[in-house]
């Protein structure tokens, strides 16, 4: 009853600010990732524990992603010399793979790693342990009896997903239709505003003018959002971009090329030009 009169009266009052919260800058921790490999999003210290655990978030069967996660991995290993263990999900017990090692050099199990990586068949610690010569043991972590039922139930969804779809469908609109009752107009606009770029009809450097307008106007840091810290400075550097003389320079390029790359290019400019997409 507390939480839902306090909500009310957040509704009421569209000026109330959110209490100030200060994140670090950067996260405090001894271990080191290269940022072309991995961003750490956070870091907790418990007082007095004697044990490190470190939580990989990866994207699966992108093998992007899972080359960098095996690069993660092997960049930790070299750093935390005492690392045994590798727990993974979708596995049970040990799935340790470095047995492979004696079959080939390290040359030919990256090849063969790579081909597997990029079908999805191999995951990011695998990787890291039978092409970039980890010792630690993999180490499945499901039940395999939750692990059936997990299955089970996401294949009872799936049957059902056109129903569920419809269901959703309703929901939305009942949650359009409740909103301008609901939230203040400054969050209703911002909540418009997120619809419409996922729809494709707001471009990414409008919606983050909205973000960045809305967030200043909540008093709302952009400390702990590189991302968002990062578009701003390019923005800024865009717009001190003469066009008129990068038009000018593109077309003298473009004047320097065989008729054949010339024709490709001015085509491929036409293109973009007429679909410009969120950007």
């Amino acid at each position: 009853m507390a939480s839902f009169l306090a909500e009310q009266v957040v509704f009421a009052a569209p000026d109330t600010r959110p209490a100030a919260w200060h994140f670090p800058g950067k996260v405090s921790t001894d271990i080191r990732l290269p940022e072309s490999v991995a961003a750490m999003d956070d870091a907790f210290t418990s007082p007095g524990g004697g044990r490190t655990v470190i939580l990989l978030q990866d994207a699966h069967t992108n093998a992007s992603a899972q080359k960098n996660l095996a690069l993660s991995i092997d960049h930790i290993c070299r750093q935390k010399k005492d690392i045994r263990f590798v727990f993974t999900e979708a596995g049970i017990r040990d799935n340790s793979l470095s047995f492979f090692r004696k079959y080939a050099d390290a040359a030919t199990r990256r090849r063969a790693s790579d081909a597997f990586l990029n079908k999805g068949i191999l995951h990011g610690a695998e990787y890291a342990q039978v092409a970039l010569d980890n010792d630690f043991t993999l180490w499945g972590v499901e039940d395999p009896a939750l692990y059936r039922k997990a299955l089970a139930d996401y294949a009872g969804v799936a049957k059902a997903r056109e129903r569920f779809g419809d269901y959703l469908l309703k929901v939305e609109a009942s949650m359009d239709a409740l909103s301008p009752q609901v939230l203040n107009p400054a969050l209703l606009s911002l909540v418009s505003s997120a619809k419409k770029y996922d729809r494709g009809e707001t471009g990414l450097t409008d919606f983050f003018q909205i973000l960045t307008t809305y967030a200043e106007s909540m008093k709302i840091g952009l400390s702990h959002y590189p991302g968002l810290s990062l578009l701003n400075e390019i923005k800024n550097t865009e717009a001190k971009i003469d066009f008129k003389q990068a038009t000018r320079e593109e077309a003298a390029f473009i004047e320097t090329l065989g008729p054949e790359s010339r024709q490709e290019i001015l085509d491929s400019l036409k293109d973009n030009r007429r679909s410009p997409g969120k950007v």
